[in-house]
This record gives structure tokens, C-alpha cells and sequence, in this order.
């Protein structure tokens, strides 16, 4: 190894940083799993409190079974998670989208779609 050219030093390097960096996003995403554990269960305070708004996307999952999502009205909605940013898709659906999830690679979105009487139809997590 210590004998080899230039160029081949150059490869082994740029390997190794490959690897590295294969190894590094993936173990950063399992610590922010890790770390997210006590934010799994759904609470309105931990939803809309600024430093875990980066965790709500684990909150969901809790958020569904707890609450019939699908079905509520609006106001009911905003009551228990607050207002998030109205949209009307392309498609002419009504929309109500939450920041969730760390900002960059991990983002996404959290959409409740509603019908024109403000009763939410469905729900779903999409990529930002």
C-alpha cells in the first residue's frame, strides 16, 4: 500500500471516502430514530412545540390510532394540531400540509385532504 503510485493512492482514498460517507447517512438516520423513541406517541404540546417539530413524522403512526383523522372536521383538526398551510393541488382537491420530518434529505410533508364541507377524506406522508 505504501509503495503503490499515485493514482492508485488516489483511488484507495476516494474509496474510503466513499465508504465512509455510505456509512455515515445511514448511521445518522438510525441515531435520529434512536433519539426519537420518547416523541412516538402523539401529544398536541409535543406536536406543536418548535424543537421537536423535526420528530412529527414519528408521532403519526400514534396521531392515526388515537384519532379518526379521516372523518374529522377541520376545526377539530386545527384544535388538536394546529393550522398547517392550506393548498389546493392541481387536481382541485383541498389540502392542509405540516412540515414534517428534518429539514433536507429527510423532509416530507404530511397532507390532509378534505372534501368542501371541511371533512378530512384522507390522509398520507409525502416526499418534499
Amino acid at each position: 500500500l505504501f509503495n503503490t503510485s499515485g493514482k492508485t493512492k488516489k483511488i484507495i482514498t476516494s474509496l474510503i471516502c466513499v465508504a465512509l460517507i455510505a456509512l455515515i447517512i445511514p448511521i445518522s438516520d438510525l441515531t435520529e430514530k434512536i433519539c426519537a423513541i420518547p416523541y412516538t406517541e402523539f401529544s398536541t404540546e409535543s406536536w406543536n412545540n418548535s424543537t421537536t417539530d423535526n420528530l412529527r413524522q414519528y408521532m403519526i403512526p400514534d396521531l392515526e390510532e388515537k384519532y379518526k383523522i379521516v372523518g374529522m372536521t377541520l376545526e377539530d383538526v386545527y384544535s388538536l394540531i394546529g393550522k398547517g398551510t392550506e393548498e389546493t393541488s392541481t387536481d382541485g382537491s383541498h389540502e392542509i400540509t405540516y412540515d414534517i420530518g428534518t429539514f433536507g434529505v429527510w423532509h416530507n410533508t404530511y397532507v390532509l385532504e378534505y372534501n368542501e364541507n371541511g371533512i378530512v377524506t384522507k390522509t398520507y406522508t409525502r416526499p418534499e
